[in-house]
């Protein structure tokens, strides 16, 4: 699974840089009307990228990873293309999390983020021992899916709802 995770992990820097590049954009506009705008913009143009790149990894990732490892890591290709679907969500969350940040809201995303740890750890005691590899790599799905929801609701109740805060 390593090379797998590898190839992720690179992935998973692209929301990362726009992490770095967009919150101070996104700090200067917090208080203006163009902030929402903005944050709609950027989710849209990072969930659109990171989709077309998980749907490439689903179509070609196999052959890919054929090519560039070992035959012993064959159980990879399937864990890459679970995680993947990750991807997409991974990129909304970002989003969400550099406004509610910009906002001052910091102390939700660490909320959510340590709910997070009490989930995964339970899902992780009660799954992986049956189902191995397969279920860590749903566990990291559902955990995006999951902090993208959260995080989607939090983002419409704190900025869009009740915007004065």
């Amino acid at each position: 699974m390593l090379p797998v995770i590898n190839f992720f992990d690179a992935l998973i820097f692209l929301a990362a840089n726009y992490s770095l590049t967009a919150a101070p954009r996104l700090a200067l506009l917090s208080r203006t009307r163009e902030f929402i705008p903005r944050l709609v913009r950027d989710t849209s143009l990072l969930t659109f990228f990171l989709t077309f790149i998980s749907i490439i990894w689903w179509l070609f990732g196999s052959t890919l990873l054929t090519l560039l490892i070992p035959d012993s890591y064959g159980e990879s290709i399937y864990l890459s293309k679970i995680v993947m679907i990750a991807l997409p969500f991974i990129g909304v969350s970002t989003c969400f999390i550099n406004a509610l940040y910009v906002r001052k809201r910091r102390w939700i995303v660490a909320t959510v983020f340590a709910l997070d740890v009490v989930l995964v750890l339970i899902a992780n005691v009660l799954l992986i021992p049956q189902y191995g590899a397969r279920a860590s790599a749903w566990i990291t799905v559902g955990t995006e899916v999951w902090n993208a929801v959260i995080f989607g609701l939090i983002c419409y109740r704190e900025l869009v709802y009740a915007p004065s805060r």
